[in-house]
Order: C-alpha cells, then sequence, then structure tokens
C-alpha cells in the first residue's frame, strides 16, 4: 500500500494534485487503513453507527438490547447511545444487524476491531454417534499464502474444514485439517 498505491498520487510543487481516499472497515493491527492512518502523513477518521453516552445527553436514546424476534438480549450494546444517523440507521436496524453476530457487528458497523475479535466463537461437543451420514454435507479451504512461513520458508499455510448440517440448521464440524503445502 504505502510504497506501490500510494507512490502513484501525483505531486506538483511538493502539493498533491491526486486525492487519495481510503474507505473501509478494520481488519487487524496492521492492515492498510491503520497503517495509513497512524502514518502521520494522511488524515483518518472512523465513523462507529453510535457511540456510547450517559442518560441525559441531548440526542442520546436508550437500546435495550432485546431481539424482538428472539427475545435475545445483545448485552453489550445495551445502554444509552448516541446514534450518528438515527434518520437513517435507528434503534430497530442496530438490533437487527447486532442479530447477525458479536464480531462481525463491532467490526463492520462499530469499527472496533479490538470488542470484534473478543466475540470469539461458540463452541459445542457434538456426539460423533448422532452425526447422520445423510445429512447435508459440505467442505471448504482457506488458503493462506504465506511464503515467509517461519517453520518451513516457501511453503504455505491452509486448513480444510468438512461439515454437516443438522435438521435444526447447525453446522457439526465432521473433520478438518491444517497444514502445510509445498508446491
Amino acid at each position: 500500500m504505502t510504497s506501490v498505491v500510494l507512490k502513484t498520487a501525483i505531486r506538483e510543487a511538493d502539493k498533491l494534485k491526486t486525492w487519495v481516499f481510503g474507505a473501509g472497515v478494520p481488519w487487524s493491527d496492521d492492515d492498510s487503513l491503520e497503517i495509513m492512518a497512524t502514518s502521520g502523513q494522511y488524515e483518518s477518521e472512523s465513523l462507529p453507527a453510535m457511540h456510547k453516552a450517559v442518560e441525559g445527553t441531548p440526542g442520546a436514546v436508550f437500546i435495550d438490547g432485546r431481539n424482538r424476534v428472539t427475545n435475545a438480549i445483545y448485552e453489550d450494546i445495551v445502554g444509552w447511545w448516541v446514534l450518528e444517523w438515527p434518520e437513517r440507521y435507528g434503534v430497530e436496524s442496530i438490533i437487527s444487524d447486532r442479530a447477525l453476530g458479536k464480531a462481525d457487528f463491532w467490526q463492520m458497523i462499530m469499527m472496533d476491531i479490538h470488542t470484534a475479535r473478543s466475540a470469539g466463537l461458540k463452541y459445542y461437543t457434538y456426539p460423533h454417534e448422532n452425526i447422520d451420514p445423510t445429512w447435508i454435507h459440505s467442505g471448504g479451504c482457506d488458503f493462506a499464502t504465506v511464503l515467509d512461513n517461519k517453520p518451513n520458508p516457501g511453503r504455505d499455510l491452509f486448513s480444510i474444514v468438512y461439515g454437516a448440517k443438522t435438521p435444526l440448521n447447525q453446522l457439526v464440524i465432521t473433520s478438518w485439517l491444517r497444514g502445510v503445502f509445498a508446491p
């Protein structure tokens, strides 16, 4: 990003003639947007959908965190908040988006990768004898090209997961493999 893409910005008389805009959501502490924001060379602004407030703050609304469909309570959003764009993205939309998952909500809506990471995944054991081989099965490979893989330079990491869909619409991991691919 900094050595190739940003070098294409045109300068004339020591002034930028090219405007460079980066828009996105945080993915890691060292992604392109974070590098640009912390370099001191670019202006940066984060715009989460809402920010914490105290009762009585002008424009603040109380969010009870209750999903009106499932009655689940999302404790992480219960409280007083000031919405950034209430006429377009209100409380019900916030609760609806939060229902899709804590990690996604905090990363994509609140621009907070650290809280998103704290969400984790819920893991439950499932008795292998209850897995029906006639259930729909599928798998996927996550191939991560990492040519500077420390224990095996020049090789890439990967993982493969196979799962089955239960009659209750749950995903049961039936097998997985993690390893190193050597071309």
